[in-house]
């Protein structure tokens, strides 16, 4: 539950290219640490394959400048169409002060944005959310959120 499913190269190669116009699968807007680059992109492979077309915006703090992002998605979506948004925050980031923010931090904080990138996307834009820890995991966000 809360995992993408894998699909076929077949269905990745038929959403590339659609009347000239390029077409990504997902646009991904993740931090710019560097230990968690490499994870990140062996859970995208994994997802979609190595040779799907995957829009990403990567800045310190991902979602931390919401302006710039917000712009970056509009213009993204304008041009490639993705149907799935992905936003994703980790553990132990230094822009929001890093052990100062725990995993249910990150997950209030992508869920408080949601509707911000909603307003900017057609509805039938899915938005997924996730908080990646240091050791690789990509735990829904919705399932860390702290209720009161």
């Amino acid at each position: 539950m809360g995992h993408i499913q894998n699909k076929s190269l077949d269905s990745v190669a038929q959403s590339v290219v659609l009347e000239g116009t390029v077409r990504s699968v997902a646009l991904v807007v993740g931090c710019a640490d560097p230990r968690i680059h490499f994870d990140r992109e062996d859970w995208l492979f994994q997802q979609y394959g190595e040779k799907a077309l995957i829009d990403r915006i990567i800045l310190a703090g991902a979602t931390k400048e919401i302006d710039v992002v917000l712009r970056q998605v509009k213009l993204l979506h304008h041009h490639h169409q993705f149907p799935k948004l992905i936003l994703t925050h980790h553990e132990d980031c230094v822009a929001y002060g890093g052990a100062a923010c725990p995993i249910h931090g990150h997950a209030g904080i992508l869920y408080n944005n949601k509707a911000l990138f909603e307003e900017v996307l057609p509805v039938d834009v899915e938005i997924e959310m996730y908080v990646q820890t240091l050791d690789g995991l990509f735990l829904p966000a919705h399932e860390h959120l702290l209720i009161s």
